[in-house]
């Protein structure tokens, strides 16, 4: 933590305080944690017992549009 504190006091020029460095490095790594994250939950995405095949498939289409926000549509 020490190291990171170091660089990013480096590189703005003044000390911050864990709150800031915090947002720092969830702003930088958070897209990628995520789209990870919603690929994996997409991945496990079974259909319920009971659960209408109508909703499922919806359900699926939202989290494939989650997960790969990034890809080109179509």
């Amino acid at each position: 933590m020490e190291h990171l504190r170091g660089l990013l006091t480096r590189s703005l020029g003044k000390k911050v305080t864990y709150e800031q460095l915090l947002e720092a490095l969830e702003t930088r790594y958070r897209d990628a944690h995520l789209e990870h994250v919603l690929r994996a939950q997409l991945k496990d995405r079974v259909q319920c017992i009971g659960e209408k095949l109508q909703q499922w498939a919806l359900e699926v289409e939202k989290r494939v549009r989650k997960a790969y926000q990034s890809a080109p549509a179509h």
